[in-house]
């Protein structure tokens, strides 16, 4: 069962936190003048705010004996407790997107500011449920201790037994929902995280994509300029061919002209004489692939 403080110790150590906060704020603001930590600075001042609410509704809790108000200061409280939680992720994604490219130690001192955040937030939630614990025994008029009286029967005893654990079955059940919801925060986070990383990498798939377009359509290009070169390579070893052919024939027949054998007969021993030189370079050249191939 948690310890009840006196409304001026109470009072002191809030004042006490406050004036550490200020310290703490202004320090931090001297730190990093940066205009870019504009709104982070809201933050923090938003963050300020609400934990003035929070504490302030806590100590009403604790002080109050109950009714309506009661059960207003209790959702007040919860309602600042939220807000705060929602302000300190706020600001981890502000974190995220404005010190990316910050100094390492403006970034751990936020880090450290946004831990001390967390620290607070579950110490007035402890302090909450503490109150609210108090409060569910005081209607029950257990006070955390076993009621021993004797107008008592069994019969009431087990009743309020009874009444206790479905308080605190539906307390657990609470603070899993809480839990489930802040771990929901977290996963969206890490999605939003997830999904700029993706957003990146298809910027970068997309890029990569574009180049090996261009160099298909280089390789293409470079395709069609060799085809081009072989075809006159081929056409000029034609035309080459067709020269030597003819100056070979040439050759031939002068050479004949020597024997003084008729024309008819000097033009038909320079063709075979032509055929018989190419029947040789054709073998020749066939007999070095082969040995190329069988080498």
């Amino acid at each position: 069962m948690a310890v009840l403080k006196g409304p001026r110790g109470m009072w002191q150590a809030e004042e006490d936190g406050r004036r550490s906060l200020l310290r703490e704020e202004a320090a931090g603001v001297a730190s990093t003048p940066s205009p870019d930590q504009g709104m982070l600075q809201d933050y923090s001042a938003e963050f300020s705010r609400l934990r003035g609410v929070a504490a302030t509704k806590v100590a009403a809790l604790k002080n109050a004996v109950g009714g309506s108000s009661w059960a207003e200061d209790a959702r007040a409280a919860e309602r600042a407790l939220q807000a705060m939680e929602t302000n300190r992720r706020q600001v981890q994604v502000q974190l995220r997107l404005e010190l990316s490219g910050a100094a390492g130690s403006a970034r751990q001192e936020w880090d450290k500011r946004l831990q001390e955040w967390a620290r607070e937030v579950a110490s007035f939630r402890g302090e909450l449920e503490a109150a609210r614990e108090q409060h569910n025994r005081q209607n029950l008029r257990l006070d955390g201790r076993e009621v021993v009286a004797g107008g008592v029967d069994a019969a009431s005893r087990s009743s309020r037994q009874s009444a206790l654990q479905s308080t605190e079955l539906m307390e657990r059940g609470t603070q899993q929902l809480q839990e489930a919801v802040r771990q929901a925060l977290e996963t969206e986070v890490i999605s939003n995280e997830v999904m700029d990383d993706l957003s990146s990498q298809r910027e970068s798939i997309s890029g990569i994509r574009g180049k090996m377009r261009t160099i298909g359509t280089e390789l293409s290009q470079a395709r069609q300029s060799l085809g081009r070169m072989l075809q006159r390579a081929q056409q000029n070893r034609l035309i080459t061919l067709v020269i030597c052919a003819v100056l070979g024939f040439a050759l031939a027949f002068w050479a004949l002209c020597f024997f003084g054998l008729p024309l008819k007969y000097t033009l038909m021993l320079a063709a075979a004489t032509l055929v018989l030189c190419a029947a040789g370079i054709v073998l020749r050249s066939r007999l070095k692939a082969r040995a190329a191939t069988a080498g």
